[in-house]
């Protein structure tokens, strides 16, 4: 058995148990670092399982969703952008004839 795996498993219950109480007693700064303590753990864990090269390829795919997003996001906004401009410079010249 795993002594390591179910050490780290019960830890990362323990402090996501402590960081819910902090958020009910409203002592939030507490529950952060119990928050941040709690990833660390979770990669720990991962890690110990052999499961970060998984974990890598799914947040390696997240990150180019996004990038994705942006790029077709600040394209699309060029796009609006220089098409504004164009009806903004055609009603000009009607006002001026």
């Amino acid at each position: 058995m795993d002594f390591i795996g179910m050490g780290l498993l019960v830890a990362l219950f323990v402090v996501n148990a402590l960081a819910i109480d902090f958020i009910y007693n409203e002592k939030y700064k507490r529950a952060g670092f119990l928050n941040i303590a709690a990833l660390c753990l979770t990669v720990a864990l991962a890690y110990n399982f052999k499961q970060m090269e998984d974990i890598m390829k799914v947040f390696l795919v997240l990150v180019i969703v996004a990038i994705a997003f942006f790029v077709l996001r600040f394209v699309l906004h060029q796009r609006k952008a220089k098409k504004t401009k164009i009806e903004t410079q055609t009603g000009e010249e009607d006002e001026n004839n």
